[in-house]
């Protein structure tokens, strides 16, 4: 039986290649980071780095490897105007990837502070999401108490806001509890 969750102590570089575990914690001489990996998805980011580094132990670097590459600028364009017509509510979007990038807009509820999917079986958008977009209309774009406590999954996660002005996106990591905040040019081709 594998594992859902292993430790490893960083003594050596490179590390060795991702295996049958969900995610890993990895302890280097500069942090704690977790690794994961999914279809089309791999990360290795920090969970906490250290002030000092810890004496015989290599460095390891943070690393988001996005398979199918950036998505396009008219999927971020579609979900910029369906935002603009949601407002003053939020919006929920998902995308995944299946030889090209789909964009779904679940069946949810919203309101001005809040959307929510009205389902998260296995076979909905939900559940398969590569990535998770929520707008915050006329709000400048950040991640919320909220989103924290209910951003959970392992996926790429984006907030858009400003969507009647100046439109603005903000993008992190999560791994089951643990986010980074990253370049939303990492993600996206280019950005509105």
């Amino acid at each position: 039986m594998t594992d859902l969750v292993t430790h490893k102590l960083v003594k050596e570089l490179p590390l060795p290649e991702h295996c049958g575990f969900l995610y890993q914690y990895l302890f280097a001489s500069n942090g704690v980071f977790v690794r994961a990996k999914r279809p089309n998805l791999e990360v290795l980011i920090p969970v906490e780095m250290y002030k000092q580094p810890i004496k015989g132990l290599p460095a390891i670097a943070p690393y988001v490897k996005l398979a199918p590459g950036k998505i396009p600028k008219q999927i971020l364009t579609q979900i910029w105007l369906a935002s603009r017509k949601a407002s003053p509510n939020e919006i929920l979007f998902h995308l995944n990837f299946n030889g090209s990038w789909k964009l779904a807009i679940p069946p949810q509820s919203q309101t001005r502070t809040s959307c929510q999917p009205l389902s998260n079986d296995r076979d909905s958008s939900f559940a398969n999401a590569l990535v998770e977009i929520h707008s915050h209309h006329n709000m400048p774009a950040y991640f919320s108490a909220d989103d924290d406590a209910e951003e959970t999954g392992f996926r790429i996660y984006s907030v858009i806001g400003q969507v009647n002005d100046n439109a603005e996106i903000r993008t992190r990591i999560g791994v089951y509890g643990h986010h980074w905040i990253i370049p939303s040019s990492l993600i996206y081709e280019e950005l509105i």
